[in-house]
C-alpha cells in the first residue's frame, strides 16, 4: 500500500510557526539575521547531528518518511551541512518553501503524496533538537488503528535534558500532549498537520490516545533553546517528579534509558550537552575572567 506515516520538522524556518523566534519582530532581514547568526546555528547543528538525527537512524520500523522544511535564504554552507547530516537516512526529505507560514509549507507537500487520499495516514512533528526514542514509529503504527479519524496520539512518559547552572541533568519527566511525536490521524482524503494547531490544547476538540510506559521522547533545553526561559522553569517540578519515581532507583532508570535510545546510556546525553559550542563558550569565557582576576595578584605577591 506505501507509506502511511509521516514525521516534519521545520530546520530554521524563516517563515511563521509556533517557534517563539518566528513570532517575534516584523522586519524578515532582522529576522533572518537571527536566526541564522552563527553562534545559534551551530548550537542547532550540534544537537541535531548528535541528538535528534541518530533518533531517526535508530527506529526499529523504518517505513516512514521525514520532510524537513527549511528556507532557500539558509545559507549554502549549512544547507551542505544539513544534507551531509541525512545523507544516511533514505526516509528524509529536505524541502526548501517560501511560504510565510510554515504549514502553508507543509500542506501542499501533504497533498502531493498520493497515499493520502487513498487511505488513513498517520503525521507527527519533531524539532531539531529532541529526540525520538526507538520504537517511536513502531507505537504509532501499532495503535493508529485504534485511533478514530482526525484523533491524537501522544505518548506523555519521557525525559528532560536540560543545561542547568549545577551542570547537564537528565531527569524522568511526564508531559500529556507534548509537542514531541505529537501525532494526528486523518481519514483518506484530509489534509491536516500537526504544526497547524495547538497542540496542548487540541485534546478538547479531537479524540486521543494517551500511551504511558517506557521513555518516549528527550526533550532538550540547551542555550539556544528558543523555550530556554520556560523549561528552566519547568527544572523543579522535573526534578521532582525524577526524585519520585527514579531517585532510589538508579539501575532501573539508566536501563530504562538504554533500552529506548539507542543502546546509550544518560551519560552519553549529558556529555553532548557538555560539549555544546555553547558550554565551550562559557568555559573559555570562565577561563579568560579567573585568568584576568588572578593577572593582577600573581603580578603584586612577594617574589
Amino acid at each position: 500500500m506505501g507509506t502511511v506515516i509521516f514525521g516534519y520538522m521545520r530546520f530554521s524556518y524563516l517563515g511563521r510557526s509556533d517557534a517563539r523566534m518566528s513570532r517575534t519582530g516584523d522586519d524578515p532581514e532582522a529576522r533572518m539575521q537571527a536566526l541564522y547568526a552563527p553562534e545559534r546555528m551551530e548550537e542547532r547543528f550540534h544537537f541535531f547531528e548528535h541528538l535528534c538525527a541518530p533518533s531517526l537512524r535508530w527506529q526499529s520500523d523504518k517505513d516512514f518518511r521525514f520532510a524537513i522544511f527549511t528556507s532557500p535564504e539558509l545559507p549554502d554552507p549549512y544547507k551542505q551541512r544539513l544534507q551531509a547530516i541525512v545523507a544516511d537516512i533514505p526516509q528524509v526529505e529536505i524541502v526548501y518553501d517560501t511560504a510565510e507560514h510554515i504549514t502553508y509549507a507543509i500542506h501542499p507537500w501533504i497533498e502531493r503524496q498520493a497515499i493520502v487520499h487513498k487511505a488513513r495516514t498517520l503525521h507527527f512533528r519533531l524539532d531539531d533538537d529532541d529526540v525520538l526514542a526507538s520504537d517511536s514509529i513502531a507505537m504509532l503504527r501499532a495503535n493508529m488503528d485504534q485511533v478514530p479519524d482526525r484523533g491524537i496520539i501522544s505518548r506523555p512518559s519521557g525525559l528532560f535534558l536540560m543545561d542547568s547552572a549545577e551542570g547537564p541533568e537528565l531527569l524522568a519527566k511526564f508531559e500529556p500532549f507534548i509537542a514531541i511525536g505529537f501525532a494526528l490521524v486523518n481519514p483518506p482524503g484530509v489534509i491536516h498537520n500537526p504544526y497547524a494547531l495547538r497542540h496542548q490544547m487540541h485534546f478538547r476538540s479531537a479524540p486521543a490516545l494517551i500511551l504511558p510506559g517506557e521513555f518516549a521522547y528527550i526533550h532538550t533545553a540547551h542555550l539556544q533553546s528558543d523555550t530556554l526561559a520556560a523549561q528552566r522553569a519547568k527544572l523543579a517540578k522535573a526534578r521532582a517528579e525524577h526524585a519520585r519515581y527514579y531517585g532510589n532507583r538508579p539501575r532501573r532508570f539508566r536501563l530504562a534509558v538504554r533500552r529506548q535510545f539507542g543502546g546509550h546510556h544518560p551519560e552519553h546525553f549529558m556529555k553532548i550537552v557538555e560539549s555544546s559550542p555553547g558550554q565551550r563558550r562559557k568555559a573559555e569565557a570562565a577561563a579568560r575572567a579567573a585568568a584576568a582576576a588572578s593577572g593582577p595578584a600573581n603580578e603584586n605577591a612577594p617574589a
